[in-house]
């Protein structure tokens, strides 16, 4: 049986509210706890309630989705929810697990779920490892997950996506989802090859494609790089 995961949706515009509970009502697992149009009252509530995952929209009357969050002491797993493109690298520097832009999608609603799924699993998951490749010109990792050794060729890495103490390798057929943390697997990497474009993202170099403001594409998906490094990013990548 599926573990439930509790939500908590807060937007103040009513109809966007009414999106994110059917998409989480056509989802088994998912269970809505909670919704609110003020993200006043939802602070509130979450000083005396538990949620696994979090919907926040940014732009909102009464307070800013991403200044909600920064005051949250406990803070769940935060899923942005915005019509605005340009707060994605403020999203994911609180940690936010996914950003989605409206209008989007019941399949992209459903990849994020997938990632807040991914990690409320790895937590609860110690045996995994990464061994790195000794010989002079690296190519291939070595990931081990309950007991499993499998070999990721360094060509086939796509860009490596970090939240807190988990780590998911996305390759060019699946993603690896590892117990680790990037400052480690940003040392594994060939530094040659791969770039740190963001506390939660390292990328592979030759496999990006564009960048439109503050946001990378490698293989159809959208990768925030910082303010901070994206001088660095402009010169290395392009």
């Amino acid at each position: 049986m599926e573990q439930t995961i509790n939500c908590i949706a807060v937007d103040d515009d009513a109809p966007a509210l009414r999106v994110i509970e059917q998409y989480i009502n056509k989802l088994p697992q998912l269970k809505l706890v909670a919704k609110f149009r003020n993200p006043l009252e939802a602070t509130n509530w979450l000083k005396t309630n538990k949620a696994d995952v979090l919907f926040l929209d940014i732009q909102m009357q009464q307070q800013s989705g991403l200044s909600m969050l920064q005051e949250l002491p406990i803070k769940p797993l935060t899923i942005f929810t915005t019509a605005y493109s340009e707060f994605a690298a403020d999203a994911f520097d609180l940690d936010a697990i996914d950003y989605l832009r409206k209008p989007f999608s019941f399949d992209r609603f459903n990849r994020a779920i997938d990632k807040a799924t991914d990690y409320l699993t790895i937590v609860l998951r110690q045996d995994t490892t990464i061994q790195q490749d000794n010989t002079a010109e690296q190519e291939y990792i070595t990931i081990k997950t309950n007991g499993v050794l499998t070999k990721l060729y360094v060509r086939d890495i796509l860009y490596v996506e970090g939240f807190q103490e988990y780590i998911k390798i996305h390759t060019v057929e699946k993603r690896h989802v590892v117990y680790e943390r990037m400052k480690n697997m940003e040392k594994m990497l060939p530094a040659h090859l791969f770039m740190r474009v963001h506390k939660s993202y390292i990328v592979a170099v030759k496999q990006v494609t564009t960048l439109t403001g503050n946001l990378l594409k490698i293989a159809g998906q959208e990768i925030p790089v910082s303010r901070d490094l994206k001088d660095e990013v402009l010169k290395r990548i392009f």
